[in-house]
C-alpha cells in the first residue's frame, strides 16, 4: 500500500489519499459503510488531518464511545438501556444517543432492528477491528491503576497557574 498523502483511505482494494479523497468520494468509494459525519467528511475533504492518530482520536473522542466499544466487543450485541444502565447516572440518554449515533455514523457499529420493539447495536467490521487498541487500553489502565490511585491516596495533587506546574 503506498500512502501518497496525509491521510489514507481504503475502500474495494484499492487506496486513496487526502489529495485524492475528492476523486474517491465522485466514484462512490468513501460511502464504503455508511455515511460520514459531516464535520468529519468536511475534514477528510478538507486534509485537515495532519496525521491517521488525529483521525483515530476524531472517531474515539467521547467520553462513553471506548467503553461502549468495549462491552460490545467483550459481551455482544446490547440494547440501549442495558448500555445505558453500564454507566450509571454518569451518562444522560441524550449524550448516550449522540455518542451511538457518530459510532454509527462513522461505522463503528450497526443498530439491528430484531424484532418491532427490539433494537440491538452490535460492531462492524471496522469497530472489530479497533477492539485490539481499545483492549490494550483496558490493560494499561488496569496495569497502571494503583499508580495514580497511590498518588491520590498520599494527597499529590498539581495545579497549573500561568503556564507552570506547582506541585503539593
Amino acid at each position: 500500500m503506498k500512502n501518497y498523502g496525509i491521510i489514507t483511505i481504503r475502500s474495494g482494494g484499492k487506496t486513496f489519499s487526502s489529495r485524492f479523497v475528492p476523486f474517491a468520494e465522485r466514484h462512490g468509494y468513501l460511502n464504503m459503510y455508511t455515511p460520514l459525519r459531516e464535520d468529519l467528511r468536511r475534514r477528510l475533504l478538507d486534509g485537515d488531518f495532519s496525521c491517521e492518530k488525529e483521525l483515530t482520536m476524531s472517531l474515539l473522542c467521547g467520553k462513553w464511545k471506548i467503553v461502549v466499544i468495549w462491552h460490545l466487543s467483550h459481551e455482544g450485541p446490547m440494547r440501549f438501556g442495558a448500555l445505558l444502565k453500564l454507566f450509571g447516572n454518569r451518562c444522560s440518554h441524550r449524550i448516550m444517543t449522540k455518542q451511538l449515533r457518530e459510532m454509527e455514523y462513522d461505522g463503528l457499529i450497526t443498530r439491528n432492528t430484531c424484532e418491532e420493539v427490539k433494537i440491538e447495536y452490535s460492531l462492524t467490521e471496522l469497530g472489530n477491528s479497533i477492539v485490539p487498541i481499545v483492549d490494550m487500553m483496558w490493560s494499561w489502565g488496569i496495569e497502571h491503576m494503583s499508580y495514580y490511585a497511590a498518588r491520590v491516596n498520599d494527597g499529590h495533587t498539581a495545579d497549573i497557574k500561568d503556564g507552570k506546574q506547582d506541585t503539593q
